[in-house]
């Protein structure tokens, strides 16, 4: 548990450390993985640990669509060979990911087509190293199921909950469309832990199957993706809706749905969700809505939680499809976080207001989004076709700064992160008529302070197939501590009294007030329960444990540890549980 501890507190001054950048701007493209065969939808996930990258993608070397992955350095180039996350006979498609800091390793999921059905969501755990991890249920080739029924299955996502250790994977799921109409779509997900434990909540539809996160009768939902909040200790589920809009829907670590007000929902109604688009004249597949908290493993500014959620889409008075997105801002109102609307101003509205970030003639790709941390930055990334020739997609980027000193403001700035641009303007990566860039995915380092964007690769002139290439875009030197303050150090006062047999007294004080998470662990590193998650005041804090876990049965005599998360830094100690 020690070296969990470590590796934790390590990866959260990573965070938030700001360390010497590379020049802004980006820079020239490299190569990820490039093969005599077909290779596409790429993702990219970083390792804070280590300050490494994992990519992923669809991978045809072997007549049928695989999924094969790259580490990487810092810098981009290739750490080792690609390897096999998934493959065999029938398709995988539509990798995606996320790091478990804690245990030093990665959830893969993927559409899994190889049973000859309609296609079923898998998944893989990968090291840090590159080696496949067995979960409980892997079969030979190491992955393991995690959703599977007749019906057709398509495009997943995953993230994780630091506090619990665990991930929630959505996806659109046709199980309630029997007839195939694609109107009974919904998005469906599953709780699984951090060894790829499936993990049943509360109230599911079927306790076998999954559980609904969207399902409204006659709407088809899908093309889902999901972001983690640390401060409301939520996921937060993005899907696209054929009736034009984008929906959002709030799940908590035990699979319950959140209403906007903070309250758990009693059943799934149409009501339970937020809409957080104006009406579109796409159905879902357009609709690809991609979504990032500002604060997926800790709180980086006091008092301001916030999702970026981005989708290209087509309005009436415009052309073609361009790339939107809507603020959601977290705000605490009676010791419940209320979800609202906020504008690219900061003002929280009552009614979603969209804000175009590119507006362009010609079709474009969908977008994917990552934080910065350091510079309180979104960076969105699309392919663009707006040069002559519409056959070939650009590859465009454009950075959302948040401005915290102006009401929290968003701006949509330069590369050298100083002048403003327009919705016309965004950053060029590479502008011919003959490169296709787009199925891309974006990962940001703290360390380096710079964003990793992987994309499928084409270039015409060539007689080759499409490759995985990357290009990073670097960000602002170090900035000013009063917006991001280092580590502040919280006082814990000795266990007392320790060792104990009936209560146990923690005690704490905290320099301001803030988001606490106060956790017991037996010594397998197992967490036994939160004795306190939530906002606290400044000042002291007493917090008693009388040795029962979360269900409220008594633990075995023992050492246990306990950890204490606030602020970005990470302390504990140990208290001896005597019969």
């Amino acid at each position: 548990m020690d070296s969990l501890l470590c590796r934790l507190f390590v990866f959260m001054l990573l965070l938030i450390i700001p360390f010497a950048s590379f020049a802004q701007g980006h820079g020239p493209m490299f190569d990820i993985s490039a093969g005599n065969h077909m290779e596409g939808w790429t993702q990219v996930c970083h390792n804070p640990n280590a300050d490494e990258y994992l990519t992923a993608w669809e991978d045809y070397r072997n007549d049928n669509s695989d999924i094969y992955g790259q580490l990487l350095n810092s810098d981009g180039t290739q750490k080792g060979d690609a390897f096999a996350i998934c493959e065999g006979e029938g398709h995988q498609y539509w990798p995606r990911m996320a790091f478990d800091p804690i245990h030093d390793q990665f959830l893969v999921v993927f559409e899994d087509h190889r049973d000859g059905s309609g296609g079923d969501i898998s998944g893989t755990i990968v090291s840090a190293a590159g080696t496949l991890v067995d979960a409980p249920t892997s079969g030979d080739d190491h992955s393991f199921a995690i959703c599977t029924n007749p019906a057709a299955i398509y495009t997943c996502s995953v993230a994780f909950d630091l506090q619990t250790m665990r991930y929630l994977a959505v996806w659109g799921d046709r199980r309630n469309d029997p007839q195939g109409s694609f109107i009974g779509v919904d998005v469906f997900g599953q709780i699984i832990d951090y060894d790829g434990t499936l993990l049943s909540p509360p109230n599911p539809a079927d306790p076998a199957t999954n559980f609904p996160v969207a399902a409204h009768q006659d709407i088809e939902e899908s093309v889902a993706d999901v972001t983690y909040c640390l401060g409301t200790g939520e996921w937060l589920v993005v899907y696209g809706q054929n009736n034009g809009f984008v929906g959002a829907q709030r799940v908590n670590a035990d699979g319950n749905l959140v209403l906007p007000d903070g309250t758990i929902a009693t059943g799934l109604e149409p009501t339970t969700g937020m809409i957080v688009s104006r009406e579109f004249q796409n159905g879902p597949d357009c609709l690809q809505a991609r979504v990032k908290s500002n604060n997926e493993f800790l709180e980086t500014i006091e008092g301001w939680i916030e999702c970026e959620v981005v989708w290209k889409g087509k309005v009436p008075e415009l052309p073609d499809n361009d790339v939107w997105g809507q603020r959601i801002g977290f705000f605490m109102q009676d010791e419940l976080w209320v979800a609202e609307y906020v504008d690219i101003d900061g003002d929280i509205t009552e009614e979603v207001s969209n804000h175009p970030i590119s507006i362009q003639d010609g079709w474009c790709g969908p977008p994917d989004i990552d934080f910065s941390v350091v510079d309180n930055e979104f960076l969105v990334s699309w392919g663009d076709p707006r040069d002559e020739d519409p056959n070939w997609m650009d590859l465009y980027y454009q950075r959302l700064c948040i401005d915290a000193t102006d009401s929290y403001a968003m701006q949509l700035l330069d590369d050298d992160r100083e002048n403003t641009v327009t919705e016309f303007e965004n950053i060029p990566v590479f502008t011919t008529l003959n490169y296709e860039g787009s199925m891309l995915g974006i990962a940001h380092s703290s360390a380096q302070n710079q964003f990793l964007v992987a994309f499928t690769y084409e270039d015409s002139t060539e007689d080759r197939d499409s490759d995985i290439m990357g290009v990073i875009a670097s960000g602002s030197p170090p900035v000013s501590a009063e917006i991001h303050p280092s580590p502040e150090t919280i006082t814990i006062g000795t266990a007392y009294p320790n060792p104990f047999v009936y209560t146990t007294t923690i005690s704490l004080d905290l320099p301001r007030s803030g988001h606490v998470l106060l956790s017991v662990y037996d010594l397998a590193g197992r967490r036994i329960l939160n004795l306190l998650n939530g906002k606290k005041e400044s000042g002291r804090h007493d917090i008693s444990w009388d040795g029962r876990d979360a269900r409220g049965c008594r633990m075995a005599p023992g050492m246990y540890i306990y950890e204490i998360a606030f602020g970005g830094k990470i302390e504990g100690g140990k208290v001896v549980l005597f019969e």
